[in-house]
């Protein structure tokens, strides 16, 4: 029996794995503890950010290109035209996707069209000879557009707009526009009316113009497939129908082209730098140095831009913890200018120029690196460039080419014969020789059985012997790495190959190509 004043016996120590549970819980009750008084923090400095609205952006491209407010501006005009096509079942669609001649069927309904209503082309005139399109751009139906042709407008027009939400009615028009204008076009030089001709591809230029108003991407791209237009017009009337035009009428064509300026159709990225400024100034706050936070309405408004999806009771409880994951205002700016700059300054070089800049050729890894760290709204928001950057090269290569086309009939006028090089149209009939971009030197030209054969060996660099190809400009790589690929599969379908032949004009591509 033990004695009252002996010691307890000693618990027996704790095994280790109690030891480890035990700790285990402490951290992790540490550790939930940190994330709720973090999450209480982020909400409490969520709910508290606000935003400056201080620029309307879509105000000040109105007043800077479309100009609404302009005297007898072309959108009201362009309107009258549009009242005739819009029905779906008018027969000036049939003409929208071919090359149209005499003799199609299509020909015979769409002359029959035209004869009745003949103010659809004296309104697409009129609007093309106006220097300002005076289309205002906004967040709700066009009310001059809503009024015309009685559409329901379910909303009235925001004061300031979010600039990426804003409507662009005008581009479908104008697209239709000119492709009514090519198949005019056509019609006319083959009746004998070089200046009914010269009057449709002024007008389609000029559309083309007004298309660009305000120079969004979007915009941008939907001139250069007019440009296009223009030159698939012009080079397929001086093959089809060359006795039809006169001295005086390949003149005024030749002063008409040399007009267009090359440098405008330098892709621009001004307006998206406009737009990601926009969505900064409603989604952060403003210290007035340029720099602020992710607001709570921010992360609203870019789930709902970006990914069209308004969020729900859950996605909104986790806003604080997703806040810790935006960039700071001024960050996000520095890395939306650091790619707008590389991409503009790709732009402004002929092809031949070009090389690797890993700023925007390795966008797709830098940016899972940097992603795994921050939200990246450059990304999000950076419009596709590549194919905007190849259509502007190439919009610059095909006004080359119409050049060309029309100066090597002019020379031929005058010497009964096509020049043997190109260098024997310079000066008189072109200022300089005329450039293939991808490759910096002349265009490829050469007669075949006296007729000449103008074409670009294309984005593979390579000259296929004017084996025309539709893919020859699809896609721009860095002659190393369109080398290294080629290695890898030497039929790839993804790569640019073939030449492009601007002249004679090849046929073509299938609808839906």
């Amino acid at each position: 029996m033990p004695h009252p004043h002996d010691a307890p016996a000693a618990k027996p120590p704790m095994s280790f794995p109690m030891k480890l549970l035990l700790f285990t819980a402490l951290g992790l009750a540490l550790l939930i503890a940190l994330i709720v008084a973090l999450y209480i923090v982020s909400a409490a400095r969520l709910s508290s950010g606000t935003v400056n609205i201080a620029r309307n952006y879509a105000a000040e491209i109105n007043e800077q290109y479309t100009k609404p407010d302009a005297e007898d501006p072309a959108w009201p005009h362009y309107l009258d035209a549009f009242a005739y096509i819009i029905d779906r079942d008018s027969p000036a669609r049939l003409v929208y996707e071919l090359d149209l001649t005499p003799d199609q069927p299509a020909a015979a309904t769409f002359r029959e069209w035209l004869a009745e209503n003949p103010g659809y082309r004296e309104a697409l005139l009129t609007g093309a000879s106006r220097p300002a399109t005076g289309f205002r751009i906004s967040d709700a139906e066009n009310p001059l557009y809503a009024e015309r042709f009685g559409r329901y407008v379910d909303k009235e027009p925001s004061e300031n707009p979010i600039l990426i939400n804003t409507l662009l009615p005008q581009l479908g028009m104008m697209r239709d526009f000119t492709r009514t204008l090519r198949a005019h076009a056509a019609l006319a030089i083959a009746d004998g009316r070089p200046d009914i001709f010269l009057e449709d591809v002024r007008a389609m230029l000029a559309i083309a113009e007004h298309s660009a108003q305000p120079p969004m991407v979007i915009s941008q791209i939907v001139r250069y497939a007019m440009i296009s237009h223009v030159h698939d017009t012009v080079c397929r009337a001086i093959h089809r129908s060359p006795e039809h035009f006169d001295d005086a009428s390949l003149n005024e064509l030749a002063r008409l082209l040399d007009r267009i300026d090359l440098d405008s159709l330098t892709p621009s990225l001004t307006v998206e730098r406009m737009s990601f400024e926009d969505i900064l100034q409603r989604a952060f706050t403003d210290d007035g140095q340029g720099d602020g936070r992710i607001t709570a309405e921010g992360i609203e408004l870019i789930s709902t831009v970006m990914f069209d999806m308004n969020p729900g009771v859950l996605e909104k409880q986790m806003m604080p913890l997703v806040a810790g994951f935006y960039p700071s205002r001024a960050e996000a700016l520095a890395r939306f200018n650091m790619f707008a700059d590389a991409i503009e300054k790709r732009a402004s070089q002929p092809v031949h120029e070009r090389a690797h800049d890993p700023t925007i050729d390795d966008i797709e890894v830098e940016s899972r690196l940097f992603g795994m760290l921050e939200i990246d709204l450059a990304i999000m928001f950076l419009p596709s460039f590549n194919r905007m950057l190849v259509m502007g090269e190439h919009s610059k290569q095909m006004v080359i080419a119409t050049r060309a086309a029309v100066a090597l009939e002019r020379f031929r006028r005058d010497h009964v014969h096509y020049p043997a090089t190109l260098d024997e149209l310079v000066p008189d009939f072109l200022d300089t020789l005329p450039i293939d971009r991808a490759t910096g030197g002349p265009l490829v030209y050469r007669l075949d059985n006296n007729t000449p054969i103008l074409y670009s060996v294309g984005l593979n660099y390579t000259d296929n012997g004017g084996d025309h190809n539709h893919l020859s400009w699809m896609r721009w790589l860095p002659p190393e790495e369109l080398a290294r690929r080629l290695q890898l599969d030497p039929v790839p379908d993804n790569l640019p190959t073939g030449d492009w032949v601007y002249y004679p004009p090849p046929p073509p591509p299938s609808r839906g190509n």
